[in-house]
């Protein structure tokens, strides 16, 4: 009986396998979709012949290899970053820096990428208690690549592949206005814009307004004209039409500079209502305006770092 029910059964195999019955074909491989590559939009043999001329060496570039050599960068500086389409990270060695002249080299994101295409570009920052690292923040900004924030993927990626825990990272994502592609960005640019002048004249009037609420201890005015300060260079600056610009000069650093440091830090002080506090944080954000006026080839645009005075000075 064994034998028969034996027999049965392989009859039964091989009338399947013949009509195709309980024999399901494997299903092809799926193919892996292809990486998001940026090409720059700015003519590199420029860029590098102006770098180089300011003492640049492209092989300087920093690429940590570790956790460890990450966390040697200065905390609360930011770092122009790109990973290549190897997914390696490549830094500047310095921090962007706060004035951009000739005699300055500027690691741009096409300098990093030597030309080439690049996974993603942007600016990185670390936070750190001690020396505990406790967030690495990144964004996509790049007016030479322009990437989309879906590119950030592969900078968290290059990052965790370093040893950074996930819970650290964050993004900050805030796109140049520069970077707008196709039907809407011929829209925008047919609109009539703003000139980033009349933007900065606005900021400037809040600033000395600022000022002077303090030093009549109007804290809640005070407070008002700092945050639409914030508010402009979030929402306003980045429509507006920007001026002629010397060659390799962005503004993008010092605008994120106001935003994310100067802004808050003037805000909290105004807040404890301390005088001291704020004297030095309404002067740094002066610091920050004026180096933004150098880099831009304005340097005769001087705004005071004394709460009362005209802005800008005369």
């Amino acid at each position: 009986m064994r034998a028969v029910l034996g027999a049965l059964a392989l009859l039964g195999g091989l009338l399947g396998a013949t009509l195709g019955i309980g024999c399901e074909k494997p299903a092809p491989p799926r193919e892996e979709a292809p990486a998001l590559l940026f090409d720059t939009r700015r003519p590199y043999d420029r860029e590098l012949e102006v770098f180089k001329k300011a003492g640049g060496d492209p092989t300087q570039a920093f690429r940590p290899q570790n956790l460890g050599d990450l966390t040697k960068l200065e905390p609360g500086k930011l770092f122009t970053y790109v990973v290549l389409p190897t997914s390696v990270l490549v830094l500047s060695p310095i921090p962007t820096p706060a004035v951009v002249t000739s005699s300055t080299p500027s690691w741009t994101h096409p300098i990093l990428a030597g030309g080439g295409a690049v996974l993603a570009a942007g600016s990185l920052r670390l936070e750190k208690h001690g020396d505990k690292l406790t967030k690495v923040i990144v964004d996509g900004d790049s007016d030479a690549y322009c990437p989309t924030s879906e590119a950030l993927r592969s900078t968290l990626a290059a990052l965790v592949g370093l040893g950074v825990p996930r819970d650290l990272l964050r993004v900050d994502h805030r796109p140049s206005s520069d970077c707008l592609v196709g039907p809407a960005a011929a829209a925008s640019s047919a609109a009539a814009k703003v000139s980033f002048g009349t933007v900065m004249v606005s900021v400037a009037r809040r600033f000395e307004v600022g000022g002077k609420a303090v030093l009549a201890k109007r804290w809640e005015l005070a407070r008002y004209q700092i945050e639409e300060i914030g508010e402009t260079f979030t929402n306003e600056l980045p429509a507006a039409a920007l001026p002629p610009l010397p060659p390799g000069v962005s503004l993008t650093a010092f605008e994120k500079l106001m935003v994310g440091r100067d802004v808050p830090a003037l805000e909290k002080a105004i807040d404890s209502h301390d005088l001291p506090a704020i004297e030095k944080a309404y002067a740094t954000m002066s610091t920050t305006c004026n180096a933004c006026h150098t880099a831009a080839g304005k340097a005769f645009i001087e705004v005071p770092s004394k709460l009362g005075e005209t802005a800008p000075r005369l």
